[in-house]
C-alpha cells in the first residue's frame, strides 16, 4: 500500500544512540515524500541481494562503514520512501533485508531520476560516514551521486 504525504513542516528528527546507529528519518518543509507504511524488504533475501557482483547488504554498510567510507558501493533492494527535492537532491531509502532496527535501510542520495517506491533495484554511489546536514540531521551512512538500476 502505498501513501503519499505533504509534509508542512519538519516531521522527524534524526536521533543517534551511543553505538552510532540512526534512528528517524529526515524531513525538509515542503517536500513530498512517498514511502510504504510498515514496509518489509522481505522479497529481497541475503543471498538474492549478493548477486549482483560488488554488491553489499544493508547490514554490512553499516558494519564496513570505516573501510568503505569514500569508496562506490552497491546494494540491492526495496524502495521503501522517495524524498523529493530536499537540498536540491532526491533522497531513496532501500532495505534488502538484513541489518536490524535503525540500521537496516541505506539512505541514497541522487539528482538523477529515482525509482518508484515499492520497487526492487540496485543503487550504487560514494559511501559518506558521519555527515551532518546540521539541525539535527546526521547519518551515520549515507550514499552520495547514486544511480539505481532494475
Amino acid at each position: 500500500m502505498r501513501a503519499k504525504t505533504f509534509m508542512s513542516s519538519i516531521t522527524a528528527l534524526l536521533v543517534i544512540t551511543a553505538s552510532g546507529v540512526i534512528a528517524g528519518s529526515a524531513a525538509h518543509a515542503g517536500d513530498n515524500h512517498e514511502t510504504t507504511p510498515n514496509s518489509s524488504a522481505a522479497e529481497i533475501s541475503p543471498d538474492s541481494a549478493l548477486e549482483a557482483a560488488g554488491t553489499y547488504t544493508v547490514a554490512e554498510i553499516y558494519s564496513k562503514k570505516s573501510e568503505l567510507k569514500g569508496r562506490l558501493v552497491k546494494v540491492r533492494g526495496n524502495v521503501v520512501k522517495v524524498s523529493q527535492n530536499i537540498m536540491g537532491r532526491t533522497w531513496v531509502h532501500i532495505q534488502d533485508g538484513t541489518g536490524s532496527e535503525g540500521g537496516n535501510k541505506v539512505v541514497f542520495r541522487t539528482r538523477d531520476e529515482s525509482p518508484a517506491v515499492g520497487s526492487v533495484v540496485t543503487a550504487q554511489g560514494t559511501l559518506e560516514t558521519d555527515k551532518d546536514f546540521g539541525f539535527g540531521y546526521f547519518y551515520s551512512v549515507i550514499v552520495e551521486d547514486s544511480t539505481f538500476s532494475k
